[in-house]
């Protein structure tokens, strides 16, 4: 597959990048990003194309690159309104997507599998939606679908999802993603995936059955986890996590009142030589459990995220057949969401990391617990943010958030980071698709215009205005307001037509988020046309500076 041409931020200990067509095979070159001291948290755009990012799963893979499956709906218009054009080297939608860096410090955008039609976005009842009647025929449930990823020892990256078909799940064991079903279930959802010795290990919601699926002696064989009651469950609310436990699988749930994990124990027999059956432990009773997700220390001790029904975000640990001890995470509120979704993650150091949308701050949370105490982290950038997902590697060195940015539509990224210079790779276009190229200059762009505004969904919209015009020979200052609440924006100058051209200046400030004004005081210039971008969405913020 070829990689797409986009300059993308890839941030942490990684390169971060401005991705652009790998196709030709021209080599980047490198300048500094200077991010500042001390670890801090870096956002950033991986797909723009709309409608995109929807129930993600980020994982770090055996090379230790970060990598995402999501979901990619067409888009959602109101009347009268036009879709923007998709470019053709995007995968199509609907689709079950990837983005992986492969090392390289560039996000390469594929696909996993086409999503089987009809099908629709995550929204309403929590486990169906219905499917329009047709004259002949009865209205069909249709699961709302969503992605889990994993990786194996070998470096082996496992997804699984549902469609209207039912289970399905692919491995890129091979040249690329082979996608397979497991089991023809049209109510499917909720799915999760692990790996046990290296064998696939899934877990879903089949209506108001709850099932686990592995890999024995060659072919998928499904188990009986527990039943939900889920009619008042919130939408998209209703989610599974799975883990290798000390005999067989743990798996997270609700039963549409309260989190529980179930061991189950396939191919363990009792004392007459009868299959055990799952053994199942409440872990906070009447507290929800939607949204669950679920780390493990060790082959027993489950650590828990998960929403409370009034939107509470709750935490708690305990293992199989045991107490649990527990604590809330953040107090209810009331901001929209498409689906409730939390993760939690465990380094070597026993730290614990737990990500969530906070109904009450409408903003994706960050935080950690070491010794039994949380702690917030910063993470501008995520307004708006739901279906966030979380990786961390063993030592804790490098910790990725994936997320669905509700207002702009995409998929987004953040890292954290303890780098103060890190390189930004810079290729040159490609006959496939160039850099963004600089809007003509505007008519009436007079050497008095030096004011220019990232307003709201400038991520989308783009610069206001796009030219600005200067005298030669004359140092000057370029006054930026980002009004976009909660979204990094920057201006980024460029000794050139394009982003291949050296920078010239980035501002102090190189996440501004908004809403909050910087001042780039400049150097003079000769006379020409020079390129401007914002770092952080440079395929749809670019403009010229004309020097007259």
């Amino acid at each position: 597959m070829c990689a797409v041409v986009l300059k993308k931020l890839i941030p942490s200990l990684l390169a971060v990048a401005l991705l652009a067509a790998a196709c030709t095979g021209s080599t980047p070159s490198t300048v500094p990003l200077t991010t500042g001291e001390g670890r801090r948290f870096i956002p950033s755009v991986v797909d723009w194309s709309k409608n995109v990012g929807m129930s993600n799963s980020v994982i770090i893979d055996g090379e230790g690159n970060p990598f995402i499956s999501y979901l990619g709906f067409e888009q959602t218009l109101a009347e009268g309104e036009i879709a923007d054009s998709r470019p053709l080297y995007l995968p199509a939608v609907p689709n079950v997507m990837f983005a992986d860096t492969q090392g390289d410090g560039y996000w390469n955008l594929g696909e996993v599998s086409w999503i089987r039609e009809p099908a629709s976005a995550p929204t309403g009842d929590p486990l169906l939606v219905e499917e329009p009647e047709t004259e002949g025929a009865a209205s069909s449930p249709l699961p709302t679908v969503g992605t889990a990823s994993t990786t194996d020892s070998k470096g082996v990256i496992h997804i699984v999802w549902t469609d209207a078909e039912g289970v399905k799940y692919a491995t890129n064991s091979g040249d690329s993603f082979a996608p397979q079903t497991i089991e023809l279930a049209p109510g499917a959802s909720g799915a999760s995936i692990t790996t046990i010795e290296d064998v696939p290990w899934i877990a879903f919601y089949e209506g108001s059955q709850v099932k686990t699926a592995g890999i024995i002696d060659g072919k998928w064989e499904t188990f009986d986890v527990g039943r939900a009651a889920l009619s008042q469950a919130p939408a998209n609310a209703a989610r599974t996590a799975i883990a290798g436990g000390q005999l067989g699988p743990i798996v997270a749930w609700t039963d549409g009142r309260s989190p529980i994990i179930t061991e189950v124990l396939p191919g363990q027999l009792d004392e007459e030589g009868s299959p055990l059956e799952p053994t199942s432990t409440t872990a906070e009773s009447g507290a929800g459990g939607f949204g669950i997700s679920m780390a493990l220390a060790g082959s027993e001790d489950t650590h828990l995220a998960y929403y409370a029904a009034d939107g509470e975000v709750r935490y708690a640990a305990g293992a199989p057949g045991g107490s649990f001890t527990r604590s809330s995470l953040a107090p209810a509120g009331s901001a929209s969401d498409m689906g409730w979704t939390t993760d939690v993650a465990l380094d070597d150091a026993g730290v614990i990391y737990a990500t969530w949308h906070d109904l009450g701050t409408d903003a994706v949370t960050l935080a950690t617990a070491e010794g039994g105490e949380w702690t917030t982290i910063d993470t501008p950038g995520t307004a708006g943010g739901t279906f966030p997902s979380l990786a961390v590697s063993p030592d804790g060195a490098k910790v990725f958030i994936a997320w669905y940015d509700q207002v702009n539509e995409n998929l987004q990224f953040g890292a954290m980071t303890e780098e103060k210079e890190v390189p930004i790779a810079l290729v040159s276009p490609s006959p496939i698709m160039t850099i963004a190229a600089p809007p003509p200059p505007a008519e009436g762009c007079e050497p008095t215009i030096l004011d220019v505004a990232a307003p709201v969904g400038a991520a989308s919209a783009g610069f206001d205005p796009v030219c600005l015009a200067t005298v030669a020979d004359k140092p000057f200052t370029i006054e930026f307001d980002n009004q976009d609440a909660g979204v990094p924006h920057n201006v980024v100058l460029y000794d050139g037509a394009d982003a291949t051209a050296p920078i010239l200046s980035k501002g102090e400030a190189d996440a501004l988020t908004g809403p909050a004004t910087e001042s780039y005081a400049i150097d003079p210039l000769k006379p020409g046309s020079y390129f401007f971008d914002c770092f952080f969405h440079p395929t749809t913020m670019v403009g010229t500076l004309i020097v007259k």
